[in-house]
Order: C-alpha cells, then structure tokens, then sequence
C-alpha cells in the first residue's frame, strides 16, 4: 500500500506554533510547536516524505520576512526529537 506524502497545509499547521521560535523571539520552542515536530517526525518516514516536507517547510519560511534559518535545526534539541533536519533556507535543496 502507497501511502501519499504529507501535505503542505498539515506541515503548515504544524509549524505555525514554531515561527516565534524561528524568529528569535524566544529561547525555547512553544510546547505546540514540539507536537508540531513530533507530526513531522512521525509522517516522515520515507525519503519522498522527508522531501515533500522539506519543500513545505521552505513554503512556510517563504512568507516569513525574517527568520533565522539555523534555529530550524534547532527544534531537535528544544523539543527533544531527532528530525535531523539541516538549517533549510529558502534556497535550500531538499533533494539533498
């Protein structure tokens, strides 16, 4: 059974409780975020699901005019996960 990538509006919702924490505007990661990581982590199980959020991620740090792209990687530590995410920027090639 094929089980399709997660969508952009789920990774969206997910990571909407982080932008404060991406923009430096707090030291730790909200706790909605840290669930926000642990979704991505549990629906990024596969190579092809680990791109298509990484393409969404880069969608949602689009609209934000200001962030800081080394905090993403970040989250790991602040929410006690293991994405093992890189610091993705908007130029960021996620097939990488």
């Amino acid at each position: 059974m094929v089980v399709a990538p997660p969508s952009c509006s789920q990774i969206h919702v997910a990571l909407a409780p982080c932008v404060p924490f991406l923009k430096n505007l707090v030291l730790q990661p909200p706790i909605l975020c840290c669930m926000g990581v642990r979704i991505m982590k549990e629906t990024g199980k596969t190579t092809e699901d680990r791109v298509a959020i990484c393409k969404c991620i880069k969608e949602v740090l689009a609209r934000l005019i200001l962030y800081d792209p080394t905090r993403f990687p970040e989250l790991d530590k602040g929410c006690g996960t293991d994405l093992n995410y890189p610091p993705i920027s908007r130029d960021f090639d996620c097939k990488k």
